[in-house]
C-alpha cells in the first residue's frame, strides 16, 4: 500500500514539475522578445483620421486634446489618494501584483460562473494601456506580466503612479489628469478639490458612461463610492467627505468652436464604442463616417443666419447614417414640445385601434384634477378630426388622445424609440412635450425615421467603420427593430403630409415632391424658447431646433424659420440625388368612401351610401384591421325619426325632427271616414300644416321620405280626433314657400 502511495506521489510531482517546466517554456518562448519601452510609458500617440460616406478622406489630426504632462509632486494627496483607492488601494505596499486581490476576484468569479471582475493593478493597467495589443488573450496576459514585473524593478511607485496618471483616458478626447482638469474644470490638476479629484477617478471605468456633461446623475453617484472608498481607508475626514458630497458638478462649455462639427460627434461615437470593447484610443485611428461634407457646409451656412442657436440634422433612412450634423451647442437634451405628438400619442392610438385619422375628438375646455390644457391660441374647436387635430397641432385632442392610451403604454413606446420618459415625466403633459428634460435632436430623428421606413426603428450612426492600427475593430451591423406596423406608420405619413399641405408646416409645401413634417414650439410667458421642425421624405430624415442654452427668448416658431432651414435641405439633397421618391402605401392601408352627412351630422364613421351624391361623402385612410364595419343606407333606404304631430286650434301641425336631412322630399297622406287623400309631395320646410283639416271625425296621417326616386318607410303618425268645436284660421295659399 505505501509503495504504491509513494509512486502515485512521485508520478504526481513529475507531472507537476513537467506541467511546470512546460509552462515557464511557453512563459519564455511567448515573452522572450518582449522588453519595456520607456516612450511608450509617456502620452500615447493618436492619430485620427475621417473618411466620408464615398471613403473619401476628409479630415486628419483632429478630435484629441493638447497632451499635457504633470509631475505626481504637483499633485494634492488627495489626488493621488482618490485614484489608489478606487483602484489599486495596495498600490504602495505590492510589487505589481495584488495576489490577496487575484484570489478575491477568482473565488466571487468562479460563483458568478463568469470573469466579470478583474485584478488589475495601477503597474497592470499602464502596461496594458501603453504596450499591448487588443486582443483578450492567454499570452497577452502573459506579456503584461514580465512588463509589469520589469517596470516595478525599474521605476519607484512615484514614478509609475506619475506616468498612470499622465496616460491614463478621461474621455471626450482628453489623455492625461492634468488635460482632463482643464476640459472638466478648467484648472490644471495641481489645483482640484477633493470632490473634483474624485470625479476624475469615477471617470476611469468608463468615461462616456459617468461623465458628469452626458450623465450627471451616474456621475454624482460614481463619486460618491470614490468618496466613501477615500473615508474608509482614511485618505479623507468625514467632514471633508461631507463637504466634497455637496459640492456641484462642472458645466460644460456649450459652444462647439472647435472647426470640426460633425466630426466633434462621431469622436464621441468613437469613444462610447472603444469604451464598450475596453479598448484604449492609442495610435492610428480611422473612422469611416456617412458624411456628406458639401450638405454639412450648407447646414452650417443656414444654422448661421439665425439669430440663436442652432442644431441641424439630415439622416440617411436607407443606412440611418448622419450625413449632416451640426450644432452650435454640445448637443442638449431638451424639451421636444408638439414634435412628440406623433411618437407618444397618435401612433400608439392608430397603433392600437383607439383612433383613426377621421376619429372625431371634441376640442373643449378640459381639467384633468387640476391640469388644464389649453391649445396654442386658447381657442376651441368642436368636434375635429384627428387628422386636422394633428396636422394643425392641437393641445386639447392630443390630451384626450393620451388619456384614452393610457400615459404608460405611451412611456413604453416611447422607450422603444430610445426615448425613454424619466421620472416624473409620465403624465398627460408628456402630450404636449411637458418634460424635466426632454430629448436629443438626434434621438428625435433617429426616432422620426421609423415612419418612412415602415415602423422599424434604428438609432442614428456618425460610424460605419472603425480601423485601428490596421485593424477592423467595429463595423456596423445594426438590425432594426419594428416598434409601429406598416401600416399605423403609413397613417402618420399621411396625416403629417397633410400638415405640409394645410397645417403648421405649410412653409414646406412649395417643395415639388412628397414630404411629410410636424412642427413644435416651446415657451413661456416671457416668449418662445424652443422651434422645431422633423420633416422626411422616404429617402431622408431632416431635423431642425432653434433655441439658447440659457432658455431665453427666441424670435421663432416651429412652422416659421426651422421649416424654411428644412425646406433648403431637403431640396438640395434631392437635387444632390438625382430623384424624389414617393411614399409607397402598404397594401393593407384602405382608402374608404365615408357619409359626409352622418359623419357632421351624428359624429359617426360609416361607409357612405352607394346611392350618395359625391358632394356627401368623403375618403379616408385605414388600417385593414381597423376598418369600420357599418354602410351608411341615408340616400338609399331615406329614413327619419318619427316626426310630432298636433293639434292647434283646430289645426293638423306635422313638425319633422331636427335630423332629417334637407334634401328628402316628403308625401304626405290623409285617411279620413274611410278615403285617403295625398296632401302634399315635395320638400319640406321642417314642419307641415294641413290647411284644410276636416272639422270633426278621426284623422289619420302619414310621412313617406324619399330621395330622388328611393323611397323609404311609410311613418304612420298618432290618430288626431277632431271636434268641431274650433274654427280653424285663414292659411295662405303656397304656406311651404315662406
Amino acid at each position: 500500500m505505501m509503495k504504491t502511495l509513494k509512486k502515485l506521489l512521485l508520478a504526481f510531482l513529475f507531472l507537476f514539475l513537467s506541467l511546470l517546466l512546460v509552462a515557464m517554456g511557453y512563459y519564455f518562448l511567448v515573452t522572450k522578445d518582449v522588453t519595456l519601452d520607456e516612450e511608450k510609458l509617456l502620452l500615447p500617440e493618436v492619430q485620427l483620421c475621417a473618411y466620408d460616406h464615398r471613403g473619401e478622406r476628409i479630415a486628419t489630426g483632429f478630435g484629441f486634446s493638447t497632451r499635457e504632462t504633470v509631475d505626481v509632486d504637483e499633485l494634492s494627496p488627495h489626488t493621488k489618494n482618490a485614484f489608489v483607492c478606487l483602484e489599486d488601494k495596495r498600490f504602495f505596499s505590492h510589487d505589481g501584483f495584488d495576489y490577496r486581490r487575484i484570489v478575491k476576484a477568482a473565488l466571487n468569479n468562479l460563483k458568478a460562473s463568469s470573469f466579470k471582475e478583474g485584478a488589475s493593478t495601477i503597474s497592470q493597467q499602464l502596461i496594458k494601456n501603453t504596450h499591448l495589443s487588443l486582443e483578450k488573450t492567454f499570452s497577452r496576459k502573459l506579456k503584461e506580466v514580465k512588463l509589469t514585473i520589469e517596470l516595478e524593478r525599474k521605476y519607484s511607485k512615484n514614478e509609475i503612479l506619475c506616468m498612470y496618471l499622465n496616460t491614463v483616458y478621461f474621455g471626450h478626447s482628453c489623455y492625461g489628469v492634468q488635460s482632463a482638469a482643464r476640459f472638466y474644470f478648467d484648472k490644471p490638476a495641481a489645483e482640484l478639490s477633493v470632490a473634483e479629484a474624485a470625479a476624475l477617478a469615477g471617470l476611469l471605468r468608463a468615461p462616456n458612461h459617468y461623465s458628469p456633461f452626458k450623465n450627471p446623475e451616474k456621475c454624482l453617484s460614481r463619486r460618491a463610492v470614490v468618496l466613501r472608498l477615500m473615508q474608509e481607508q482614511g485618505a479623507i475626514t468625514p467632514a471633508e467627505y461631507e463637504r466634497a458630497q455637496q459640492e456641484p458638478l462642472p458645466t460644460p462649455t456649450q459652444r462647439a468652436g472647435d472647426g470640426h462639427a460633425y466630426l466633434r460627434f462621431a469622436v464621441e461615437e468613437l469613444e462610447e464604442i472603444l469604451s464598450r470593447r475596453e479598448i484604449l484610443p492609442s495610435g492610428k485611428i480611422e473612422l469611416y463616417t456617412y458624411a456628406d461634407l458639401d450638405l454639412q457646409k450648407m447646414a452650417e451656412r443656414l444654422a448661421s443666419e439665425v439669430n440663436c442657436d442652432a442644431a441641424i440634422a439630415l439622416l440617411d433612412n436607407e443606412t440611418r447614417g448622419f450625413k449632416v450634423f451640426y450644432s452650435t451647442l454640445r448637443e442638449l437634451r431638451r424639451p421636444p414640445a408638439s414634435t412628440v405628438k406623433p411618437l407618444a400619442v397618435y401612433a400608439p392610438a392608430f397603433e392600437l385601434g383607439v383612433l383613426s385619422p377621421a376619429t372625431l375628438l371634441l376640442d373643449e375646455p378640459i381639467n384633468y384634477a387640476g391640469y388644464t390644457p389649453k391649445n396654442y391660441d386658447e381657442k376651441y374647436r368642436g368636434y375635429v378630426s384627428a387628422r386636422d387635430a394633428l396636422k394643425d397641432s392641437l393641445n386639447i385632442p392630443a390630451v384626450k388622445t393620451l388619456d384614452a392610451v393610457g400615459v404608460k403604454t405611451a412611456s413604453a413606446y416611447l422607450t422603444k424609440l430610445n426615448l425613454a420618459a424619466e421620472e416624473g415625466d409620465e403624465t398627460l403633459a408628456l402630450a404636449l412635450g411637458g418634460m424635466k428634460k426632454g430629448f436629443t435632436l438626434s434621438n428625435l430623428v433617429s426616432a422620426y425615421s421609423v415612419f418612412p421606413c415602415d415602423g422599424k426603428y434604428q438609432s442614428g450612426a456618425f460610424l460605419r467603420k472603425i480601423v485601428v492600427n490596421g485593424h477592423t475593430v467595429y463595423e456596423r451591423k445594426e438590425e432594426s427593430r419594428a416598434v409601429f406596423t406598416p401600416e399605423t406608420a403609413y397613417l402618420i405619413t399621411d396625416v403629417l403630409q397633410t400638415a405640409v399641405k394645410s397645417g403648421t408646416a405649410k412653409k414646406l409645401r412649395s417643395l415639388p415632391f412628397p414630404i411629410a413634417a410636424k412642427t413644435g414650439t416651446a415657451g413661456t410667458q416671457k416668449g418662445n424658447t424652443d422651434a422645431y421642425v422633423l420633416s422626411y421624405t422616404p429617402c431622408d430624415t431632416v431635423g431642425v431646433w432653434l433655441g439658447k442654452a440659457d432658455n431665453s427668448p427666441i424670435p421663432y416658431t416651429g412652422g416659421g424659420e426651422p421649416c424654411e432651414i428644412a425646406a433648403k435641405l431637403h431640396e438640395q439633397v434631392v437635387k444632390l440625388r438625382g430623384y424624389a421618391a414617393e411614399f409607397e402605401r402598404p397594401y393593407r392601408v384602405k382608402e374608404v368612401l365615408l357619409d359626409g352627412y352622418a359623419y357632421q351630422r351624428d359624429k359617426t364613421l360609416l361607409r357612405a351610401d352607394p346611392a350618395a351624391p359625391a358632394e356627401y361623402t368623403f375618403k379616408e385612410l385605414f388600417a385593414e384591421k381597423y376598418l369600420p364595419q357599418k354602410n351608411s343606407t341615408i340616400f338609399s333606404s331615406p329614413t327619419i325619426l318619427a316626426p310630432k304631430i298636433e293639434l292647434l286650434k283646430g289645426i293638423v301641425k306635422i313638425s319633422l325632427p331636427k335630423s332629417a336631412p334637407e334634401f328628402y322630399e316628403y308625401e304626405v297622406r290623409r285617411r279620413w271616414q274611410g278615403a285617403e287623400k295625398l296632401l302634399y309631395r315635395g320638400k319640406l320646410n321642417g314642419e307641415f300644416i294641413d290647411r284644410e283639416t276636416p272639422l270633426e271625425g278621426i284623422c289619420e296621417y302619414s310621412l313617406t321620405p324619399y330621395y330622388q326616386n328611393k323611397q323609404g318607410e311609410r311613418l304612420r303618425l298618432p290618430a288626431v280626433i277632431l271636434k268641431g268645436e274650433e274654427t280653424p284660421p285663414s292659411i295662405p295659399k303656397d304656406w311651404w314657400r315662406k
